[in-house]
């Protein structure tokens, strides 16, 4: 008798919480004024029931905080301060003239600081539409008178966050009285030397585990 009274309230139950499910419409908040949902829109409740005053940052926040890193380019400006701050004294001059003949044969010096500089001012100038970011040391290029060269740059109008690699021959030339000068530029990616190589090791163990899967397989 017990057993089936409860059952009785049970089933009953379970009949008036579907009748109410299936009858229920919430309301429609495009309904409402629209002060009420400007309010709810606005208001800054969330999980922890405390006010939430942090300011939320977007896409626009954090482009403008690197943006300070894009505009620290290098400019002709700085080649050349760079190059008074390294010239010597007048008397050294003299000193270093006596000491050392011109000789215009002689092959090209890719470390020399004269010719990292002239190298520098010559992309910049003939690159116009980039913007430099880190120069690389020149090394010796493909014969006495080439050096290859790598910098970092970005494109003046260019809008992604990124920067991109280039590395290229400079045909760097003699005169008479041993003033250098850049007879040419090469193509892009033309100065392989100046390519940052891989380690040997990484290739050696790649290649070594490598032999160690197949033996397992």
């Amino acid at each position: 008798m017990i057993g089936n009274l409860c059952f009785t309230f049970f089933v009953v139950g379970v009949l008036v919480f579907t009748i109410i499910a299936a009858t229920y419409q919430p309301e429609d908040p495009l309904f409402h004024p629209s002060s009420k949902i400007t309010t709810f829109l606005t208001s800054d409740s969330n999980a922890t029931f405390k006010t939430d005053i942090a300011v939320v940052k977007t896409g626009e926040d954090f482009v403008a905080a690197n943006q300070t890193a894009f505009d620290t380019f290098i400019n002709i400006t700085d080649v050349d301060s760079a190059v008074v701050s390294t010239e010597p004294e007048p008397e050294q001059v003299e000193e270093v003239s006596e000491a050392q003949v011109c000789r215009i044969d002689d092959p090209i010096n890719c470390r020399d600081p004269d010719v990292f500089h002239l190298l520098m001012r010559s992309a910049i100038e003939k690159f116009q539409e980039h913007h430099f970011y880190r120069f690389g040391k020149p090394v010796r290029g493909n014969n006495d008178s080439s050096c290859h060269m790598a910098w970092r740059f970005r494109p003046k109008e260019g809008k992604a966050a990124a920067f991109y690699k280039d590395y290229r021959s400079f045909t760097v030339v003699r005169s008479e009285n041993c003033t250098l000068s850049v007879a040419g530029i090469g193509d892009y990616h033309s100065g392989g030397n100046a390519r940052k190589r891989r380690g040997r090791g990484r290739g050696k163990n790649r290649r070594r585990i490598g032999r160690d899967l197949k033996r397992c397989l």
